[in-house]
């Protein structure tokens, strides 16, 4: 029993090595590590008050809505273009 349990531990530990070198492989295309660290940097560099955000600047900085999301949609092209 114990050598069945031992293989299933093993087995599972490929499995695990292999799906993180996969991991690994893919984060390492340029256009997919420049996802992740934009969405590294936006979590770690821009609070998580989203709604506040958006009061903000349509209310106090009187930012059109369409101006704010082109500015957004402007940010994530500059992230993609290589």
């Amino acid at each position: 029993m114990e050598i069945i349990e031992e293989e299933e531990k093993q087995s599972k530990l490929l499995l695990l090595k292999n799906n993180l070198k996969s991991i690994l492989s893919v984060i390492k295309e340029p256009t997919v590590a420049k996802l992740f660290l934009y969405l590294v940097l936006q979590g770690v560099c821009v609070p998580s008050f989203a709604s506040f955000d958006y009061y903000f600047a349509t209310e106090i900085l009187k930012i059109s809505p369409t101006v704010l999301s082109f500015m957004t949609f402007s940010i994530v092209i500059i992230v993609f273009i290589p």
